[in-house]
């Protein structure tokens, strides 16, 4: 047996007290003056006996009592097989989950905060030496010491809930770099207070000796959620006057169907169409919604949806931009026809400039969404780089060959993009086939079929290879099935390959009616700028073209919310990536500026990892946690009557307070009857 609180027990020093008491008490004698004394000689003798016994007695039963009530104080327990010294510090961990899930309501109110109450019953349990780690989603440094009760406690009443998201395995590993000295001998309690999200464990967590877990599992009263998972455009790009159909990815977790729920879309803060869906239960829907602009600039966007009570998923924001003019830059080779420039040249909708290979301007790559390679007679390695760079960052290259055109320099550059190569030239007569006549390159171009039309002749091209490894999308093909024209995705952007060059001795394609449409079509597309959307999570970034930056200051601002943000800032050769503060911000459309200038808007949405409300049973969450050698981890009910004497009991043993509470209450009882009846 050991005890909680072993000062307590210099309480026992007060025994002496009704020991001398009770001396002092024998000492002491009354004259009785009686005629004759000799009737009661026998008499006297048999009660001073018996009052000598029950005095005894009723000293022994007080001093009982009063070390009964002492050991009490001192909290007897018998410790558990892996106790520690209670004269040395205790170390435990508690993680609250605050994320939105958080928000939810229970039994008892909302989970946040009885998680917060019942963080707050686990640390009286503890004795006043203990040293406390809160950990919550926040990671926040001032959270990074082990503190005393009540320094944890003022913490505690702080919490709030986040948007930031973690997975128990981020918050064991953060517990394990917090331990103090990293010491692996130093025992800890760690108290994981959640509501068990099946998204929240990654993988089981790894055994750790020194580390025991308790897990509480909080319920929430529901499990429905229907949230906006995603958007994009159904074709690609934007310019004034288009028809823009976005689509919508609606989710439903929730058991029951949902029908005729408006999905709302605003466009710089002003309604622009709404549209009803319907959604069977635990399944997703793809809604349209259409809209069209008229005029060039950013555009931020907002999609909107009615559900409760979890609304952080409800709503949607994004952004794009519609150029005013789309800049094209066209490098010719020296046989290149001028089938391009007449093309580009005096269009409302393009600004092109034509070089030569002597007068590529790299530095302003980033400046232009297409850029078309006409018959150039070799690639350089530097252009080669460039390119990809260029590709991989959201722009779009038109690779048109020349028929001496150097192979190797073609194939350097094509194999690091797309996995093409091209074989040597063959010359073959035929006629172009159209493979994919849904494609929006002629999808939009033409009124009537192509099956009927009379299409391009040749005269040879470069056979095209594909590697195992290559997404190619065929466009045009020839009679034997080499690819003519194909598109191939790469990062953010889009290369189109041509096998064969445009000069009049090989192909009619450049005088052909399908030339113009097809190649205004793909430079139109080239305007694609991608939807921008970020998720607020720990790691988000921005990323930004460098075109004519010199160092000024950028920053996040949102007027209606007197928030102006300067986030970290990094500057690479071509981008400028920033770090904005994720817990300074909020899911909504921010307006960047450079030296106070308007640049673009950025958009950031809450992470939906915590729409889907499925939640882990008891079972389950044992499943996660680790063994810990004669050590096991426990699961717990939150709201069981129990839950303190459990916790208790793993970390003190068995308490026995209650039981010398029974035995003063039986003492006391006893000298009730010894001084009422025996006296």
């Amino acid at each position: 047996m050991q005890f909680l609180y072993p000062k307590f027990l210099w309480a026992l020093l007060t025994l002496l007290v009704p020991i001398a008491i009770h001396l002092f008490n024998f000492k002491r004698y009354k004259t009785v003056y009686f005629s004759n004394v000799a009737f009661l000689q026998t008499l006297h003798h048999e009660t001073k006996t018996q009052s000598v016994v029950k005095k005894l007695v009723l000293l022994l039963l007080r001093l009982f009592m009063l070390a009964a009530l002492v050991l009490l104080f001192a909290r007897p327990y018998i410790p558990a097989p892996n106790q520690v010294n209670t004269e040395q510090n205790l170390w435990v961990a508690l993680y609250i989950d605050n994320s939105f899930s958080m928000e939810a309501e229970g039994p008892q109110g909302i989970l946040l905060e009885e998680a917060k109450v019942k963080s707050l019953e686990i640390i009286e349990l503890f004795p006043q030496q203990t040293r406390f780690l809160l950990v919550t989603n926040n990671f926040n440094p001032l959270h990074l010491q082990w503190l005393n009760s009540g320094q944890v406690v003022d913490f505690i009443s702080q919490i709030e809930a986040t948007h930031l998201f973690r997975t128990i395995n981020q918050v064991y590993e953060r517990v394990q770099m917090l331990i103090p000295g990293n010491d692996s001998l130093t025992r800890i309690n760690l108290f994981l207070l959640s509501d068990f999200q099946q998204s929240l464990f990654e993988t089981p967590l790894t055994a750790r000796e020194n580390i025991q877990i308790f897990a509480l599992p909080f319920k929430s009263n529901t499990s429905n959620n229907l949230c906006i998972d995603s958007v994009w455009f159904a074709t690609p790009g934007h310019y004034k006057g288009k028809q823009e159909e976005l689509v919508v990815l609606i989710k439903n977790f929730s058991k029951e169907s949902f029908s005729d729920i408006p999905l709302q879309l605003y466009i710089n803060d002003t309604l622009k169409n709404t549209r009803a869906f319907t959604v069977e239960a635990n399944s997703e829907v793809q809604v349209k919604i259409a809209f069209t602009q008229w005029h060039a600039g950013d555009k931020k966007l907002r999609l909107e949806i009615s559900d409760y009570p979890i609304i952080f998923d409800n709503s949607l924001f994004f952004n794009y931009r519609i150029s005013d003019k789309s800049k094209i830059l066209i490098i010719d080779g020296k046989q290149a026809p001028n089938y391009f420039n007449a093309l580009f040249a005096d269009d409302d909708n393009f600004t092109a400039q034509t070089v030569t290979e002597d007068q590529i301007p790299y530095s302003d790559f980033s400046a232009y969404q297409l850029i078309i390679l006409n018959q150039l007679v070799q690639i350089q390695s530097g252009l080669s780089t460039e390119l990809n760079r260029f590709v991989a960052e959201g722009g779009q290259v038109v690779f048109v060959p020349d028929r001496e055109g150097n192979i190797e320099t073609y194939n350097n550059f094509l194999q690091r993009i797309s996995g093409i190569s091209l074989n040597e030239w063959l010359t073959q007569q035929g006629t172009v086939k159209v493979v994919d006549l849904k494609n929006p390159l002629f999808d939009a171009a033409f009124k009537t079929s192509l099956n009927d039309a009379r299409l391009p002749d040749y005269s040879g091209y470069f056979p095209m290879q594909l590697s195992t490894k290559s997404i190619a999308q065929s466009i045009c093909t020839s009679e034997s099935g080499y690819d003519l024209l194909t598109r191939v995705l790469f990062g953010q952007g889009i290369l189109y390959v041509a096998s064969l060059p445009l000069n009049s001795e090989f192909t009619d394609f450049g005088k052909h009616p399908l030339f113009v449409p097809l190649f205004y079509q793909l430079a139109l597309q080239s305007t694609h700028q991608l939807i921008n959307l970020n998720w607020l999570k720990p790691e988000v970034s921005l990323t930004l073209k460098k075109a004519n930056y010199g160092g000024e200051q950028l920053s996040l601002e949102h007027p209606e919310l007197n928030l102006k943000l300067i986030p970290r800032s990094i500057v690479t050769r071509s981008a400028i990536r920033l770090f904005p503060d994720v817990e300074k911000l909020f899911a909504t459309t921010y307006q960047l500026f450079r030296d106070g200038e308007f640049e673009t808007y950025a958009s950031f949405n809450f992470d939906r990892k915590e729409s889907e409300m499925n939640f882990l049973a008891l079972n389950e969450i044992e499943d996660f946690l680790p063994s810990v050698g004669n050590s096991e981890n426990i699961v717990l009910q939150s709201q069981t009557k129990s839950l303190n004497q459990k916790i208790e009991a793993q970390w003190k043993g068995t308490d026995l307070s209650k039981y010398f509470l029974l035995f003063v209450f039986f003492l006391l009882i006893g000298e009730v009857i010894l001084i009422r009846y025996l006296y």
